[in-house]
Parts: structure tokens; sequence; C-alpha cells
């Protein structure tokens, strides 16, 4: 999944990265080719979420993007997201993603994920 979303935003954000893990993503966030903004799917987040966001923003002013299946707008852990330092949360379908991202399949993700990654 992570690839499929790479493949279709890098050509508008060149300097975004997936990491899978703590150490992975800190790694992102830092050095001379950090990126520039961070996404973070916290669906397979093996470490608590809040904790995670918490540690990346200490190294780095980038906006956090989370992305999540379970975690709804407004909610408490929503809320917890955003204290620790989260720019937007963004809601994606539960399950596989398709791979074709046309029309209904996957277009309305996309475009969230782009008005967040713009702000």
């Amino acid at each position: 999944m992570h690839d499929l979303l790479l493949d279709r935003l890098q050509a508008d954000f060149l300097k975004l990265t997936a990491a899978i893990g703590l150490d992975a993503a800190l790694s992102a966030a830092r050095g001379a080719t950090a990126a520039d903004r961070l996404l973070i799917d916290i669906d397979g987040c093996p470490q608590e979420p809040a904790g995670v966001i918490a540690k990346l923003r200490l190294v780095s002013a980038a906006p956090i993007i989370v992305l999540s299946a379970t975690v709804a707008p407004g909610s408490a852990n929503a809320s917890a997201f955003l204290q620790a330092g989260a720019s937007a949360l963004v809601t994606k379908p539960a399950g596989a993603l398709p791979l074709v991202w046309s029309g209904e399949a996957g277009e309305p993700l996309l475009h969230a994920l782009r008005e967040a990654l713009t702000r």
C-alpha cells in the first residue's frame, strides 16, 4: 500500500518518504535528505502512535500527516495525535487498498492526502 501511495504522491511531493518502524521514520525525518512532509500510517504501528508522533516532532518541523482507518477525526485518539504534534489526520478505507487508483477506487483518498500535505 505504501508504495502505491508514494508512486501517486511523489509527483507532487518529491521529498515524501515511507518508513516502517520508529527508527526508520526518525532517520527519514533527519539529515540532509530529510523529508519535507511526513506521512505516517498508524494502523500498523507497533509502538504507541502518539509517542511516535511526539518523537518525530522533536527531530523535525515538517508537517506530520497521520493516515488511519481506525481513528475517527474528532475522537480522543485523533486529539491525542494532534496534541503530540500531528498536523492532520486523514481517514483511509479499511482493508486492502485498490491496485487501480482511478474514479471512486482511490481518488478520494489521494485528494484528501494531497489536501493535507499542502496545508
